[in-house]
């Protein structure tokens, strides 16, 4: 079956990429070294508030995948940090407070670099492995919605697969370097809210605006089988054909106008906030960078799929995923394609239950 084959093909991906409790006790450390260092590096006579001759107390939050329980061991520590005592607006004061932090950055961390944009960022490496983007103000430019959002919806779900869903699609972005906002890729949470529109259209995630009427009977489990990877590679195809929203909020993606307002070329894909219709998420997104993530998108789909009689399912997950797995079996195929790639959603699993698959939920991988 194949939700059997995928789980050994990914039968490493539990201890490579979802070691979520050692991940979470590091990054509960580095909350603390964090701490110290900003309070240390801001307590010099540069960063005293005159007339007085004390310096501001830091306080700092942690936000996105962290808090939304879909970190890897391979994600960025997003760090908020803003001050008890007033707020900091304006790029040129947020540089800074993070050019300060960077100046004396302590012994656990090492500066990546300080990256000048409307929202400044200061990337940092906590013992040498665990990278940190250090931001300043009270609330992210999309606010807290976002987190509280994706946490509601997953917590709507029929069991953990569809978060398992969210982590793969994530594992995917990072291992091909699609996720960078400043560089014109995707940011993380577009890929999420995307990997989630995508369960919403399976009839595995309710809609956003029902989610607190929505039975969990009246939703499917998430499976996760070579056929569902690769029906969200070419959802993510189709919307790279022509300008798409996507909502949250809807459930939905809806193609859109090729031109705007202005008759310029539109925008080629808008992520809607959860909580603000006419936020883009998505508004670093170049062009350049949505041609490439759909190109290898495609290239995903297509790798995933084996020819008749091919054994290099195990491979062939390891390049899309970046994860290293043991020796497995490949589903059974009509014509080289795997038969649930073939499949409607709720025909493939009335024969997946019918044949007994184990539930994906529990984490660990079945022989």
């Amino acid at each position: 079956a194949g939700t059997r084959d995928f789980k050994a093909a990914c039968a490493d991906c539990y201890q490579t990429l979802l070691k979520t409790c050692t991940w979470s006790e590091c990054a509960k450390e580095e909350r603390t070294c964090t701490f110290k260092t900003c309070t240390e590096a801001l307590s010099t006579p540069e960063f005293q508030v005159a007339p007085f001759d004390w310096t501001p107390d830091v306080r700092l939050e942690i936000f996105g995948s962290t808090r939304q329980g879909t970190a890897l061991m391979c994600s960025d520590l997003d760090v908020r940090m803003s001050f008890e005592q007033f707020s900091v607006h304006g790029q040129e004061r947020q540089l800074k407070y993070l050019r300060g932090v960077a100046a004396a950055p302590g012994p656990r961390f090492e500066v990546l670099q300080t990256i000048v944009a409307r929202l400044p960022l200061l990337r940092l490496r906590f013992d040498g492995w665990l990278e940190v983007d250090l931001t300043m103000g009270d609330s992210a430019v999309e606010g807290p919605w976002i987190d509280k959002s994706v946490i509601r919806l997953l917590a709507a779900s029929v069991d953990a697969g569809a978060t398992q869903f969210v982590q793969l699609v994530k594992a995917f972005s990072k291992t091909h370097k699609l996720v960078d906002a400043y560089n014109g890729f995707l940011n993380s949470t577009s890929w999420t809210c995307l990997a989630m529109t995508f369960l919403q259209e399976e009839g595995c995630l309710p809609p956003l605006k029902l989610v607190e009427d929505c039975s969990k009977a009246a939703l499917w489990p998430v499976r996760l089988t070579i056929g569902l990877i690769s029906r969200f590679f070419a959802f993510m195809e189709r919307s790279g054909h022509k300008p798409h929203r996507v909502s949250l909020q809807h459930g939905d993606v809806r193609s859109t106008r090729h031109r705007n307002r202005d008759g310029g070329a539109a925008h080629p894909l808008f992520v809607q906030h959860p909580e603000k219709d006419g936020v883009n998420l998505a508004s670093a997104l170049s062009f350049e960078g949505w041609r490439q993530t759909v190109e290898k998108c495609t290239w995903a789909r297509q790798h995933l799929v084996p020819s008749q009689g091919s054994t290099d399912l195990r491979k062939a997950v390891q390049d899309v995923f970046g994860i290293r797995s043991a020796s497995i079996s490949v589903p059974a195929c009509v014509d080289g394609v795997p038969v649930e790639a073939t499949e409607p959603p709720r025909k493939r699993l009335c024969r997946e239950e019918a044949e007994h698959v184990p539930d994906c939920s529990t984490g660990s991988p079945t022989s």
